[in-house]
């Protein structure tokens, strides 16, 4: 604090002047969330618009360096009504907002130039600002992905509303998609729900239902589209609604008969079912090794054949 007081750019006569001697730093994920916040800080904050600046104003059009939008704030009048604020009348805070990746930057621009003894070269100085290029650039491009991801999942959405789910390659996004919007997947789903007793949770949960193992595994098997998941699906409902009420109901299972199911878990099921109806225990095993990781997996695959005999010994 002593060296802030004493910079030869500032001149201060009491603490009072000095605008940041309590500060916050708000990290975004991205570059264009720094006006949203800036909206929520002018909404709930009286601005200093002299002290306030972003520091992106104050570079050249040809120039890459430090940007960062800083805020001078205290709190409205209103509130120093209230008993809580009183302590903070007049009092001002200093509030940074910036992406994730400029805060790395700057961060490491700050402490190796700080570090620095006396004026940094040149030939140093045009490193920095040829980083703080890419950083501008990586920015846009991450800007750019998360809405291309939107738009994909958009199209998705809509080619599997409108039965066109073929043309939709099986990924983790599509997947997502196709548990919430495919009335195939919360047909069978429902049958699963009726044989087994459990409900299916919400499709908010979706999102911790299925992975990229599944997706994997699904590939492995030959299933890549969700046009084909939805006919497998389909054709398979009746076994794999027997096979799901054999599993749980198998001796010394711990399933809990009135837990819910992740919705999509149809899905999984049916990976299980073209497991036991295609292959070997050994394959089986080595299977739920690679894709999902699991332990002790020869066990799973002697317990899920044994499901899979005792289903066909009563047919």
């Amino acid at each position: 604090m002593e060296g802030k007081v004493n910079r030869k750019d500032k001149s201060y006569s009491s603490l009072e002047e000095v605008t940041d001697l309590a500060g916050v730093r708000i990290i975004t994920f991205f570059a264009d969330d720094g006006p949203k916040v800036a909206e929520l800080i002018h909404a709930n904050f009286d601005v200093d618009a002299a002290e306030s600046v972003n520091k992106g104003d104050e570079l050249a059009t040809d120039q890459f360096g430090y940007v960062s939008d800083h805020f001078v704030v205290t709190f409205p009048e209103e509130r120093w009504k209230l008993p809580d604020f009183k302590a903070y009348k007049g009092l001002f805070c200093e509030i940074q907002v910036r992406s994730i990746l400029q805060h790395a930057w700057a961060e490491i621009e700050h402490d190796l130039g700080y570090k620095a003894e006396g004026d940094i070269p040149r030939k140093i100085r045009r490193q920095f600002s040829r980083l703080a290029g890419m950083i501008e650039l990586a920015d846009d491009e991450f800007m750019r992905i998360r809405d291309d991801l939107s738009s994909y999942a958009k199209d998705v959405h809509q080619r599997v509303v409108d039965q066109l789910a073929d043309s939709v390659e099986l990924d983790a996004t599509s997947l997502q998609i196709a548990v919430r919007s495919s009335e195939v997947i919360q047909r069978v789903d429902a049958k699963i729900s009726l044989v087994t007793g459990s409900e299916i949770g919400s499709t908010d949960a979706t999102s911790d239902s299925l992975s990229s193992r599944d997706v994997r595994a699904l590939h492995d098997l030959g299933i890549t589209s969700v046009g084909q998941l939805e006919t497998l699906l389909s054709d398979q409902a009746e076994k794999i609604g027997e096979f799901t009420a054999s599993w749980i109901n198998r001796p010394n299972n711990e399933f809990d008969p009135g837990s819910n199911f992740s919705p999509g878990i149809s899905v999984f099921y049916l990976i299980y079912l073209q497991l036991v109806s295609e292959h070997d225990r050994e394959f089986i095993a080595q299977f739920l090794a690679q894709v999902y990781g699991w332990n002790k997996t020869d066990g799973t695959a002697q317990e899920l054949l044994a499901v899979w005999d005792k289903m066909n010994s009563l047919d």
